[in-house]
């Protein structure tokens, strides 16, 4: 009897541990399934926070890309409104009923077709934006940026390498595309820079014998306007000129005076004085070549105009 009971216990046992090991079978797979199936929905959530993040940065980029290039559209569409007022022709307001207005813009260039591009636009009389790259393949054209600039065209910026994949990846991708572009740039400023000082000596005004220049150009930092100052007194010992230049909320005046009108009592210290007072600031320099600057950038254009009235009346 004791054996049978004995017997019954392991075999009891025996049923247990089987019992328990079917259960632990069952379980544990149960168990990690739902471990696991927690961990992928959490994993889900973060991939898609991860896929929103980069979708609201890729926006963002774009934004900044367009308004980046809308604001080089529109400190274009500025100058050659300026320009155009200067020469006479009506502002966009006053523009005749039914008149229409064209502007041209030539992307991802310069290129083996800019030479010609040029030629006709010259032989037409017409200007145009030119929004230039850096890439590989009009990497060697870059020097026709000094020819597009010398013809009076503008120059505006693109991309450096041109592959938006690289440009979009991040806010600091697409302003590092920006800066490389710039660089690549930097060395053909100062040769741009004296194509815009023989377009601006083209349309000197004279006055009593002197010929009296002024301009606006945006962006433009001190070193590139001594250039085409430099360029413009050597060049004509009798100019008195005046270039602004607008950087942010700023401006800055250079004024240039050559040897003919410093003798005749026209200097250039005496000159920027007048022409940043007017903007609210100050300058001072030498008698032929002084800087100044203002805060005012309304009145700008007061104060080129006051450069006529302040030679005629040195000249009386």
């Amino acid at each position: 009897m004791e054996e049978s009971a004995t017997r019954r216990k392991r075999i009891n046992r025996l049923k247990k541990m089987i019992l328990g090991g079917v259960m632990m079978a069952v379980l544990i797979p149960v168990t990690a399934s739902i471990i696991l199936s927690v961990r992928a929905h959490q994993l889900s959530d973060r991939i898609r926070q991860q896929e929103a993040v980069i979708q609201e940065l890729e926006d963002e980029n774009k934004n900044l890309a367009g308004a980046f290039l809308t604001e080089t559209i529109e400190e274009s569409e500025r100058e050659a409104l300026q320009e155009e007022q200067d020469a006479g022709t009506p502002a966009a307001g006053e523009e005749e009923e039914g008149q229409k207005k064209i502007y041209l813009t030539f992307d991802d260039g310069p290129s083996k077709n800019t030479v010609p591009i040029l030629e006709i636009l010259d032989r037409e009389q017409v200007p145009a934006t030119f929004f230039v790259c850096a890439q590989d393949a009009n990497e060697r054209y870059l020097p026709l940026v000094a020819d597009i600039a010398a013809a009076g065209h503008q120059i505006a910026l693109h991309s450096a390498t041109h592959q938006y994949s690289k440009i979009y990846a991040s806010t600091d991708a697409f302003w590092q595309d920006i800066k490389a572009l710039r660089q690549a740039l930097e060395k053909f400023k100062s040769e741009a820079s004296m194509g815009e000082a023989k377009q601006i000596l083209a349309s000197a005004k004279t006055v009593d014998g002197l010929h009296v220049i002024t301009g606006t150009r945006q962006g433009l930092d001190a070193n590139a306007l001594r250039l085409m100052g430099d360029f413009l007194r050597d060049k004509d010992p009798s100019v008195v000129g005046v270039l602004a230049s607008i950087v942010g909320e700023k401006v800055t005046f250079l004024a240039v005076c050559g040897k003919e009108a410093v003798a005749r009592g026209v200097k250039a210290g005496d000159l920027v004085r007048t022409v940043s007072a007017v903007c609210g600031g100050k300058g001072g320099g030498k008698p032929d070549s002084a800087m100044g600057g203002g805060t005012e950038l309304l009145k700008v254009d007061d104060a080129l105009a006051a450069v006529d009235d302040f030679v005629a009346e040195k000249l009386k």
